[in-house]
């Protein structure tokens, strides 16, 4: 595709500095937090994941590979939180990111344990509406709440 794909996480800053517009990069800059910049998941991170190779075993997935980071959501992940922090000039420890990532993802999956167990009936499983597309596999019509 004529795509550059960056060897390591500061290649990755170089390539994003010569992409990214001057604004784009200036509303990275001002996130200050990992849920403000989930934002950034579908459209920046699926560009990265789809066109760095983060699916198919390019030299930057494998990069990754070696400091223990498989899944190409958690390498876009970290490459876009340590671009907002190389922004705004903080030092970038990638294996120090690395390490606080696998932690918070242990303590996600700690604190996101069921605490108590869930009991069906067996008779509303579904609503009325699933029902009706399970016999029919058509949708009459939809509802979309805020």
């Amino acid at each position: 595709d004529g795509v550059f794909i960056p060897t390591d996480i500061f290649s990755c800053f170089t390539e994003l500095d010569k992409l990214l517009s001057d604004s784009v990069k200036a509303t990275i800059k001002k996130k200050k937090s990992d849920m403000e910049l989930s934002e950034y998941h579908m459209g920046l991170g699926r560009w990265l994941r789809n066109y760095w190779g983060l699916w198919g075993g390019s030299r930057l997935q494998q990069y990754f590979r070696n400091k223990g980071i498989n899944h190409p959501d958690n390498i876009s992940g970290i490459i876009i939180r340590t671009y907002n922090k190389y922004l705004n000039g903080e030092t970038v420890d990638i294996d120090k990111v690395i390490i606080e990532d696998k932690i918070r993802k242990e303590e996600f999956l700690r604190n996101s344990q069921l605490k108590t167990t869930i009991k069906f009936d067996g008779k509303n499983l579904y609503s009325k509406e699933y029902k009706r597309f399970l016999r029919c596999r058509k949708v009459e019509h939809f509802h979309i709440s805020n």
